[in-house]
């Protein structure tokens, strides 16, 4: 019987669409793509690399969507009204074949990327780019990565495969090999806190913004206050704070806990940790606001509670380049559970 985990589900490309507006930081791989297209040089398989949350996905998006855009002149400008692009910004045009994970976090499956191979072959409009993208491409499984590498070694004519990845050191050597590496990189405060604020429903959180962007790329705070789910300004959730209660009890299974942390939204618990240690911070040191007494941090020294978000922070970055993120979750764990002893204020 199929793992309902692993059976192919109709793709949901994440993201904003395509009428947010362009970030100034994919400028520069823009032009070596448009360098490309003026030469006829598109490659067959393209890696687009670059950190979380820097708009990879959206920058793919914009680029199959020009390939594919009748409308406008410039060929790699989108109109983003278009039927074409209507469709390329819903993952479900013609030309178009999505490789995704059924859910976040997941895995892609061999049996995924056979389906992905065979619909590349067979879809497409006459004259026009089949293109195929797989994100991200850090999710494939060893047997997937080994069956996609048989479709880049022998890709299709009029085949465009595009790749998209934070975590470069996660895709075999072989796979990578294959293709032209594009990067979009991590762009200057400044640029990223502009285009944020250009957003809409971004004003209320417009003074955070510089210190958001120490612990999350633009693009991903963009899609969480598109998508409602605001937990920038949110306390941490009521499990959370149990769970960091129960971290302080002489009989904590670290271990079992630094699993469930691994397995259900690690990255979101740092972020909600990291809030609300700076909130805590500054209730114990400007005497503004004030956490709920049933926090576990408000009693931590202030010595150690001014060190948790700096924590926080590193290790979301080691996060996108340690392989043993059970181990660097313990480490972790352990650490706080130190820095969580009570002591006499402040």
């Amino acid at each position: 019987m199929t793992d309902k985990a692993d059976e192919v589900q109709p793709p949901v490309w994440r993201d904003q669409g395509l009428d947010t507006p362009p970030a100034p930081w994919h400028d520069n791989a823009l032009k070596a793509l448009q360098k490309r297209v003026a030469r006829d040089a598109l490659p067959q398989a393209l890696l687009i690399l670059g950190p979380d949350g820097v708009g990879k996905t959206a920058f793919a998006r914009r680029f199959v969507a020009a390939l594919n855009c009748k409308v406008n002149a410039d060929p790699l400008v989108a109109c983003g009204e278009c039927h074409d692009c209507q469709q390329i910004a819903r993952g479900v045009h013609p030309n178009l074949s999505l490789l995704l994970p059924t859910k976040k976090g997941g895995v892609i499956p061999v049996d995924a990327v056979r389906e992905f191979s065979r619909r590349i072959f067979l879809t497409g409009q006459p004259g026009e780019y089949r293109i195929g993208v797989i994100d991200p491409a850090d999710a494939l499984n060893v047997a997937a990565a080994n069956a996609l590498l048989k479709t880049l070694e022998e890709p299709p004519a009029g085949v465009l495969i595009v790749l998209l990845s934070a975590r470069v050191t996660a895709i075999p050597a072989t796979i990578r090999s294959r293709c032209q590496i594009l990067r979009i990189p991590a762009p200057e405060a400044a640029d990223a806190t502009n285009w944020l604020r250009a957003q809409p429903a971004m004003q209320a959180i417009s003074d955070a913004l510089p210190d958001l962007l120490c612990i999350e790329g633009p693009y991903s705070i963009a899609r969480r206050l598109a998508s409602g789910a605001d937990a920038l300004e949110q306390e941490m959730p009521a499990q959370l704070r149990r769970e960091i209660a129960y971290l302080c009890r002489p009989t904590c299974d670290y271990v079992a806990l630094a699993t469930h942390w691994r397995t259900n939204g690690l990255e979101s618990r740092l972020k909600w940790l990291w809030q609300d240690a700076r909130q805590a911070l500054e209730a114990r040191t400007t005497g503004s606001g004030a956490l709920p007494g049933d926090s576990p941090l408000a009693a931590m020294r202030l010595t150690r509670l001014a060190l948790v978000p700096k924590r926080c922070q590193q290790m979301l970055r080691e996060l996108t380049t340690q392989q043993n993120k059970q181990a660097l979750t313990e480490t972790f764990l352990i650490g706080l559970r130190h820095d969580l002893q009570p002591g006499q204020h402040p």
